[in-house]
């Protein structure tokens, strides 16, 4: 009757679990079946393009590797065609985040089988339910919602666990298959097998003809070969071309580099207090027990399984931190996320040492139990508000329809396609559909554009793709926009969604067009410019026939040659002087945003000084004066404060 009893209450035990869990489960993909991170859109195309013929590649015709996810935007693929094949209504990006969600669903799932193995079904379910909600609502597991690092990192805790069962064939087939979705996951393979030599205190020889060693070889190359002649074959090379991309970064500058205070600070901003307590308390737990458990009876290996499945995770933390950094990368925010996942599995395993059973009735030293049930509940309590606003509130990422009006204007502008370059192609290129061809001016997805820019050249990626359009949304020097040659030869079709851009730039984000006119710059008709004292500027506008002038303490001045602009003695040269649309608000409000404009010819004033403000302009028709220059004198209207002068000729 005991055991039966016993047996009962683990059934109990686990459909409670199970069904809690799930809820869970539905309650993060209902708050995040529409959030995910521009990045994550660059695979969702290549999945797209999949389901629909047109190849695994980011821009059809292109096959270049430029994605570290490409298994996983196979299986994208393959359930995106399948939703279409139900005429199911589900976007790649719903589905994406379906699969996060059952990466973390199967993740305390399997977490539970080891719990409930070692524990009381109480204790058991309560270590289970900690790790659910700590993955569920954590800052981490939101933040990238759809994207693959969830997924690959799932499937590599099930490979590990499966391994702690010695069912090594699956094992090694699901390290495979993970490999496949990151990279990273390679380092499970020797990672797993090194653990299971040490924890069986095997020999060299006895490790060679080791059957269950043999098996996760056989298992793991069985996909990993197949995958490797599949990438050489289809791409030509077998390692993606994002971490070039990843060095270029840091050369241009701007972004943050991947090391250890980058990792350290990424944590401690993911996770709250309490949470890094009961972390710690884990890890040292976890540690306690490795380094104390020396019996002198050899120990069954599957009792050794929580011991075997945190020093996986430790391992891997260590070695793939030590990788990142050893390669000099920049950090961006799902490199983080494995570290947190890693922590939070050790210490899992650090409580499930702690909550073992002592005995064949299942008996737990009740001040363990008391411990953990404290933490738990420290834990919980910290957390209630953190959860409710987790359950309230939906995940919404602004960035991803950040590019909507744009790619609105283009399909309209351009209803066959076009190529554009720009820095962020993710969900724009989403948005823009399979006939746009997308330029990345930081090469993530663009053959030959990482490696360009390894060696300095800013003009490559415009000088090879020769773009159509170009999308301006930030301020590096390696960007198009902030090249003269390049973006000269452009003109300027307007700001776009401005409510987004205008926080970080100061106004929405640009799109340019190739000019076609052949018109020369307004700029190549100045000479002699004096710049007034600390602020002075005469440059070239974004627009062709437009100069930008700001005075300084003193005046601005410079000769603009008329005669190449004038068709003929008969014509004139209509010319707008005015302040500047995009002068700040502040500026006119204090009395600024003004300046004085005075125009000579030979010496004598030919225009009287007019001033200038906000709304007001000059317009002058300059007569053809046969070869000799007019010149413009700009003063700040002895309010130094935003005086910037747009200088517009028509010819």
């Amino acid at each position: 009757m005991g055991g039966q009893g016993q047996s009962a209450r683990k059934n109990i035990s686990a459909v409670v679990v199970i069904g809690l869990l799930i809820v869970i489960a539905v309650a993060y993909y209902l708050r995040n079946q529409n959030y995910s991170v521009d990045d994550s859109f660059i695979t969702y195309r290549y999945a797209f393009h999949l389901s629909q013929g047109d190849g695994l590649a980011f821009n059809v015709g292109e096959k270049y590797y430029g994605t570290t996810a490409a298994g996983y935007a196979i299986v994208l693929a393959a359930f995106k065609k399948l939703a279409s094949t139900l005429h199911l209504s589900l976007s790649t990006q719903n589905i994406s985040v379906a699969i996060s969600t059952l990466a973390l669903l199967i993740t305390s799932l399997f977490a539970f089988c080891i719990s409930a193995r070692r524990s009381t079904p109480s204790l058991s379910a309560l270590l289970t339910l900690g790790l659910a909600l700590s993955l569920f609502t954590a800052y981490s597991f939101n933040e990238v919602a759809g994207h693959e690092t969830y997924a690959f990192l799932a499937l590599a805790f099930v490979g590990v666990v499966l391994a702690s069962y010695e069912k090594m064939l699956a094992a090694g087939i699901i390290v495979a298959i993970a490999t496949t979705f990151r990279p990273d996951a390679v380092l499970f393979a020797p990672i797993i097998c090194c653990a299971y030599f040490l924890f069986n205190n095997l020999d060299l020889r006895r490790a060679l003809s080791n059957k269950q060693l043999i098996q996760f070889a056989c298992g793991f190359f069985l996909i990993a070969i197949p995958w490797l002649l599949f990438l050489y074959s289809y791409y030509g090379r077998i390692s993606p071309g994002t971490m070039d991309a990843k060095k270029a970064q840091i050369l241009i500058g701007g972004f943050p580099t991947y090391n250890i205070s980058g990792i350290l600070g990424y944590v401690s901003e993911s996770i709250n207090w309490i949470a890094r307590a009961a972390i710690l308390v884990g890890v040292g737990l976890f540690g306690t027990d490795l380094f104390s458990n020396k019996k002198s009876t050899p120990t069954p290996f599957i009792e050794k399984q929580h011991s075997f499945i945190g020093l996986c995770w430790l391992a891997f933390l260590i070695i793939s931190i030590s990788f990142y950094i050893s390669i000099n990368v920049t950090f961006w925010r799902w490199y983080g996320i494995p570290a947190v996942f890693s922590l939070i599995i050790i210490s899992f395993c650090g409580f499930c040492a702690v909550a073992g059973k002592k005995n064949e009735n299942l008996k737990v030293n009740p001040k363990t139990a008391l411990f953990i049930v404290l933490c738990a509940t420290a834990l919980l309590a910290a957390n209630i508000a953190h959860i409710k606003l987790w359950l309230t509130s939906e995940n919404i990422n602004p960035h991803t329809k950040a590019y909507y009006e744009i790619a609105q204007y283009l399909k309209k502008a351009e209803p066959e396609g076009t190529v554009i370059e720009m820095a962020e192609p993710g969900s724009f290129g989403m948005q823009l559909g399979p006939k746009f061809t997308i330029v990345d001016e930081l090469g993530l997805i663009s053959p030959g554009v990482a490696t360009a820019l390894l060696k300095g050249d800013k003009t490559y990626t415009n000088r090879t793709y020769n773009p159509k359009y170009i999308v301006c949304s930030w301020g590096s020097p390696y960007s198009a926009c902030s090249i003269p040659e390049i973006i000269l030869n452009y003109d300027f079709v307007g700001d776009f969604d401005a409510d987004f851009w205008t926080k970080f730039l100061g106004h929405g984000a640009k799109l340019y067009r190739k000019n076609t006119s052949n018109l020369p710059p307004l700029k190549q008709y100045v000479s002699d410019p004096v710049l007034g004292d600390k602020y002075g500027i005469v440059r070239q506008n974004t627009d062709r026939q437009t100069l930008f002038v700001h005075p300084g303490d003193t005046p601005t001045s410079f000769n603009l040659e008329t005669s190449s602009l004038i068709a003929s003695p008969d014509k004139t040269l209509p010319v707008v002087v005015a302040i500047s649309r995009g002068v700040p608000d502040s500026a006119v409000t204090t009395g600024g945003a003004t300046a004085g404009v005075t125009i000579y010819l030979d010496g004598k004033i030919f225009k009287e000084r007019s001033v200038i403000r906000v709304g007001t302009s000059l317009t002058v028709d300059l007569p053809y004066s046969q070869g000799r220059p007019y010149r413009f004198s700009v003063d700040n209207n002895g309010i130094s404060n935003s005086n910037w002068v747009n200088v517009s000729a028509s010819y």
